[in-house]
């Protein structure tokens, strides 16, 4: 098994996202975001709003009731380059790295920043959500007669009454860990073809709590960000990540 330190030179990590959820009664919230997204062009010179579309469809055949609503519920920025985006809105604040991941500290220092800017215009607000998520699509070359239980270790068990190949499967899982954490789990094998495998890793770790917005979540993301690591490293053999190392 390889080290859950393992340096990775090409990670195959499609989108890294820091995630806090809030919960705030303030009324001029979306006027803050707009200030907070003003303050933020230098570093994020595309801005688009972030729009909620709400429909009710009424038990009736008369389609001239349906009701739609739209409102604009924060923004999306983007970096001069696309690569580095920060999402705002009213119950929520994201930070994601799109290829080229750079390193761990990049995305930390990223999040650390830009919601010490964020958090300036939240009065008596508590997260209550905190996330750390990475989906990857890794790609590998089978090889036939292999058990693709050499390159993943996690696969669903079949019954010995039946023949033991899979051609493409789909896993849901949620694990929980000490100190109120929890890791979601979604791994996604495409079909098989010309011996070559196509997946999708994606590892959603996470918190429900209560804090202020002024605690420090260093230790907290970097804990998650430990149990990511060996969610990954346990998963995957040297086989599947080969191309990467």
């Amino acid at each position: 098994m390889l080290k859950t330190t393992t340096f990775l030179s090409n990670p195959p990590i499609q989108e890294a996202i820091l995630d806090f959820r809030f919960s705030s009664k303030d009324g001029n919230l979306l006027s803050k975001i707009q200030k907070y997204a003003e303050g933020a062009t230098s570093r994020y010179p595309d801005k688009k709003d972030s729009v909620e579309l709400k429909v009710e469809i009424p038990n009736t055949e008369n389609q001239d009731e349906v009701k739609r609503e739209r409102r604009i519920v924060g923004c999306l920025l983007k970096s001069e380059n696309g690569s580095r985006l920060v999402q705002a809105a009213s119950e929520s604040f994201s930070c994601h790295v799109l290829p080229p991941y750079t390193k761990w500290d990049e995305l930390l220092g990223m999040m650390r920043y830009e919601w010490a800017e964020f958090s300036k215009y939240l009065d008596n607000t508590r997260i209550s959500r905190v996330g750390v998520r990475y989906i990857n699509n890794i790609e590998f070359e089978f090889v036939p007669g292999k058990p693709i239980g050499d390159y993943i270790r996690m696969v669903p068990t079949l019954p010995n009454t039946i023949p033991q190949v899979l051609d493409n499967f789909f896993v849901q899982i949620t694990v929980p860990f000490e100190n109120n954490i929890k890791a979601g789990i979604t791994l996604t094998l495409n079909e098989i073809k010309d011996n070559q495998v196509s997946m999708i890793f994606d590892v959603d770790v996470f918190t429900i709590d209560n804090l202020l917005i002024s605690d420090s979540l260093d230790s907290t993301l970097n804990t998650m960000r430990t149990i990511k690591n060996d969610i990954f490293f346990g998963t995957l053999s040297e086989l599947a990540l080969k191309n990467y190392l």
